[in-house]
């Protein structure tokens, strides 16, 4: 069933650090907090680091679309405006006729995208765009304040599709195998097949 409806394409818990904060490092970076970021012990990182705080700040903001549109029940689907993405091409478009697109979605030939939130993104509109909009309105934040550290942002998909998955089960448990593509976390895989609830990270 995963292979065929996708597993959600969030970013795992390793993303954020073993105290689970590092996109609140990167929020503080953004908006210039020094105060905030003295308290949490951050004083001078380096490029390199402060690019990864950055971008651990922009998964845990696509990690709320991905979690609000599985509580929707749109994750596997397309809704009016979402960006789709082709899976053969990775090729982007607007979705603009929702009834002529959802079977394409149903088989896995397109998937809708969602936020690597970016002063140069590639914006969704209607539903989905106003889904985006009002998660980046409520973390205090808008898409040119990521200019000041040049995060041009792209479109991630909601979902992905593993390879190859397979089971052998013994009186020890069950060991699993799959292929999950470049970029996707197998914990997101693990977590479905526990019905483990995926929380979105504030």
């Amino acid at each position: 069933e995963l292979s065929a409806r996708g597993v959600p394409n969030a970013y795992g818990p390793q993303r954020f650090g073993n105290r689970a904060d590092n996109h609140i490092v990167g929020y503080h970076l953004l908006r210039g907090d020094r105060d905030a970021l003295s308290a949490m012990g951050i004083r001078f990182p380096s490029r390199r680091m402060h690019q990864f705080f950055i971008s651990a700040l922009q998964a845990a903001l696509f990690n709320q679309v991905v979690a609000q549109r599985m509580e929707a029940g749109t994750l596997d689907s397309v809704v009016a405006g979402v960006i789709a993405s082709k899976e053969e091409t990775g090729g982007l478009f607007i979705v603009e006729v929702v009834e002529a697109e959802r079977p394409r979605a149903a088989s896995c030939e397109i998937s809708a995208t969602g936020p690597i939130y970016g002063y140069r993104m590639m914006e969704a509109r209607g539903e989905a765009g106003a889904l985006e909009g009002r998660i980046l309105s409520q973390a205090g934040l808008t898409l040119e304040d990521f200019r000041a550290v040049r995060a041009r942002g792209v479109r991630r998909p909601l979902r992905y599709h593993p390879g190859e998955v397979s089971y052998t089960a013994d009186a020890e448990g069950v060991v699993i195998t799959f292929f999950a593509p470049k970029g996707a976390f197998a914990t997101m895989l693990l977590r479905e097949l526990m019905k483990v609830p995926m929380a979105a990270i504030d």
